[in-house]
């Protein structure tokens, strides 16, 4: 039983079914696990969420997550487990460290301040926010990361940064987990005989696993929020309407066309160099007579006159939906599809497909 085998158990182990933070599930597996199975499974994670080297001021700024009480007994309890397997050092760095992301002076504001929640709004700028939250989930999501060709950039100066002493961090850090884990067999195996292990099931697959255990997880109501989350989501939830643009992504630069995309109903957007898709999985202004109907809007990114020929070949779609309410339905569900051209020539043309047919509707 080496650490990477432990924590994989305590993934699929069904111990902990919620997703609220790292603290949440170290907490609940302080009450289940044996005290050297809890320092395993911390001191794991901490390095599978250091990439690379090791570098305590990144695991601050977009590995940690928490607020209030909760980020504190979070690094109190990795420190606790750094020091338990012999990483002093690094368990000092830990107690120390300091978040420089630009989400911490809103995530400590005092939530029944509106006064301070208004001028931090002012003080902070949404690009920074929105660039820490590209990082963090590129280092969450490195396949994500490489598929978009991006590099994550350490928050410290990298002139600064002992770059060969964070390798020898890390393998230091990772030889002494491998002699905790040695040394502390019994207690390890023990948990895994005391709560099962799954992974010794007929046709068991990791997938399959932590799906069953996905649908066990039934959302949580906000009753059941820990006080932090509750204090914290009313600021959330204003930061993402003041700064909408940045959050919501729009299908043009155009206000007013943007608008009559959203009169259509709630979509999504997918912008590359070439090509804009705008999806409606309920198109609350089309009437038409499948129980489930979708619309798909293509248009060659930034081209405006492509963009109002898309729309309206939307509004002629509006006009004949309600000519189809007498023609047999053959299936429950249907999809209508306008590609836009690119430049100002020539309609846009609609298909429409509804089972295994296709027809495309014409003026």
């Amino acid at each position: 039983m080496d650490a990477r085998n432990y924590a994989d158990w305590c993934d699929v182990s069904g111990l902990y079914l919620a997703n609220v933070s790292h603290y949440d599930r170290y907490r609940t597996y302080a009450r289940q696990l044996s005290e050297a199975g809890l320092n395993t499974v911390i001191v794991w994670e901490f390095l599978r969420d250091n990439q690379g080297e090791l570098n305590v001021d990144d695991w601050r700024g977009y590995a940690v997550y928490e607020t209030g009480g909760s980020l504190g007994k979070r690094i109190e309890m990795t420190t606790r487990a750094l020091r338990a397997i012999g990483a002093v050092r690094i368990a000092r760095e830990v107690e120390t460290s300091e978040s420089k992301s630009p989400f911490d002076a809103f995530l400590n504001l005092d939530v029944s301040d509106p006064d301070s929640i208004r001028q931090a709004m002012q003080d902070m700028n949404p690009m920074d926010m929105l660039k820490h939250l590209r990082e963090s989930a590129f280092r969450m999501m490195p396949e994500l990361a490489a598929e978009a060709g991006a590099v994550p950039v350490p928050q410290s100066d990298p002139e600064a940064a002992n770059e060969a002493a964070s390798r020898e961090a890390r393998v230091e850090v990772e030889r002494l987990l491998d002699e905790y884990v040695a040394s502390h067999q019994p207690e390890l195996l023990g948990d895994l005989e005391r709560h099962g292990d799954p992974r010794v099931r007929p046709g068991y697959t990791r997938e399959g696993r932590l799906l069953e255990l996905l649908k066990r997880n039934k959302p949580r109501g906000e009753s059941e929020l820990i006080s932090e989350m509750r204090d914290v989501l009313p600021m959330a939830t204003a930061f993402v309407e003041e700064f909408s643009q940045v959050f919501q992504r729009t299908p043009t630069d155009d206000k007013g066309l943007n608008q009559q995309f959203g009169a259509i109903g709630q979509y999504e957007v997918k912008v590359d160099d070439e090509t804009t898709d705008v999806s409606w999985d309920a198109p609350a202004e089309l009437t038409c007579p499948w129980k489930q109907f979708s619309l798909l809007v293509s248009f060659p990114t930034g081209e405006l006159d492509a963009v109002s020929a898309a729309l309206q070949a939307v509004a002629h779609l509006r006009q004949r939906l309600p000519e189809l309410a007498d023609v047999p339905v053959r299936s429950d569900s249907a999809v209508a599809r306008i590609d836009a051209p690119m430049g100002n020539g020539g309609s846009s043309p609609i298909r429409l497909e509804h089972g295994q047919e296709e027809a495309q509707i014409r003026g």
